[in-house]
């Protein structure tokens, strides 16, 4: 499994990066979205089951989402970023009017 990162989506990632302290990471997880809106946060401290599939450019990505070993090793995630969503989530982008998205495939 390969982890890449639109252009727009680095870009927010590091203006928020210029507005927090402490290490960003982002999370992939379950829940509400079942793992298709990843989440960014300040100092993650990562839970049982929580495994890094990305490390470092432009910060690491962590999966707590049950059976991602099925994953094929050759399925490429994207993270995008949309614009005009609700500003409803604890990720860090959303004061921004935005949100982050996982798709297949690469980058555009």
């Amino acid at each position: 499994m390969r982890i890449v990162f639109s252009t727009e989506a680095k870009a927010m990632i590091e203006t928020v990066g210029r507005t927090r302290t402490g290490k960003l990471s982002l999370v992939i997880g379950g829940g509400c979205c079942e793992g298709t809106a990843p989440y960014l946060f300040a100092d993650y401290f990562p839970g049982e089951g929580a495994v890094l599939v990305h490390k470092g450019d432009p910060v690491d990505v962590w999966v707590c989402l049950p059976g991602w070993e099925s994953v094929p090793e050759d399925t490429v995630w994207t993270v995008h970023l949309v614009h005009g969503v609700p500003n409803d989530s604890l990720s860090l982008e959303s004061d921004w009017d935005c949100r982050f998205v996982l798709r297949t495939g690469e980058a555009v």
